[in-house]
């Protein structure tokens, strides 16, 4: 009984477009598919995680705010400029103007 009420809900909802399974994949929401992909997505990022041994400590120095003391490993980008000087200040707030208005450009064009 359970059974051939799953199958007559299932048989309903897949065919429900005109009788393709593609067809009615078609019709869903982009948002539902996106929020699926994302739901898939970190069942497979937790489930690699899970899996496999981390990386040694030298390899994943540098790269998140508990390590940043430590030299990152392989690290070869140099613009020339320290951390911490007003020119680096500098530099960063340039390339972030940069980005706002590339941003902005896309969102008028595309608006």
């Amino acid at each position: 009984m359970r059974r051939a009420r799953w199958r007559r809900y299932w048989s309903a909802w897949c065919w429900a477009s005109g009788g393709s399974l593609l067809a009615t994949l078609a019709e869903i929401n982009f948002l539902h598919i996106a929020i699926a992909l994302f739901a898939i997505s970190t069942l497979v990022l937790v489930g690699v995680s899970l899996v496999t041994s981390p990386p040694p400590a030298e390899k994943t120095s540098g790269l998140t705010f508990a390590t940043a003391d430590q030299p990152a490993a392989g690290a070869t980008a140099d613009l020339g400029v320290s951390e911490g000087s007003a020119s680096g200040r500098r530099l960063d707030l340039v390339l972030t103007g940069l980005l706002l208005a590339c941003v902005a450009a896309v969102w008028l064009v595309f608006a």
